[in-house]
């Protein structure tokens, strides 16, 4: 028996995550089970090791940091603000609304953008090549505008086009 201790690195990461007033317990729990399935393979207690090291791994047993940061935002400080934003409104209600509602433009257009996006993208992804398939328009000039049509004939000409192999007219 050379080595009768689990994993190093897994045992740091335990001591590095691991609350100071916990760390015996845990530790000693998975040692524990370290050493019992030792007897019967090396290998197989490393990786129960990091199992139980990685399992241990909760928020309740996460280290906590330094008091002074681990609040930057305080009860105080949100009613501080409520009241500083309530008195703009306030005082300054036309720029207070023109504020919000160029936000609220600002967001809706972006969700609609995003939205628009993910409509355009959606289709055919049930396709093995989804990725060579193109949709054919065709533009035509009546009256002096044109129009533009999502359905291209079965006739057309696709020589011109190097990238098509085939035309489908669906």
């Amino acid at each position: 028996m050379t080595n009768e201790k689990p994993p190093k690195w897994a045992d740091r990461f335990l001591q590095w995550y691991c609350r100071p007033e916990l760390l015996e317990e845990i530790q000693g729990d998975a040692y524990e089970l370290f050493f019992r399935t030792r007897k019967k393979s090396k290998h197989k207690a490393d990786l129960y090791f990091i199992w139980n090291v990685v399992r241990f791994f909760r928020l309740k047993n996460i280290r906590k940091g330094n008091s002074y940061h681990r609040s930057s935002i305080s009860a105080a400080m949100l009613k501080n603000i409520f009241l500083v934003t309530i008195r703009n409104f306030v005082r300054q209600p036309g720029h207070s609304l023109l504020s919000v509602f160029g936000l609220s433009a600002g967001l809706t257009c972006a969700l609609l953008i995003m939205l628009w996006v993910i409509h355009e993208t959606s289709f055919d992804k049930f396709h093995s090549n989804a990725n060579r398939l193109f949709k054919v328009l065709t533009h035509v000039e009546a009256d002096g505008s044109y129009q533009t049509y999502d359905v291209a004939s079965s006739a057309m000409d696709i020589s011109s086009i190097p990238e098509a192999e085939t035309l489908v007219s669906v």
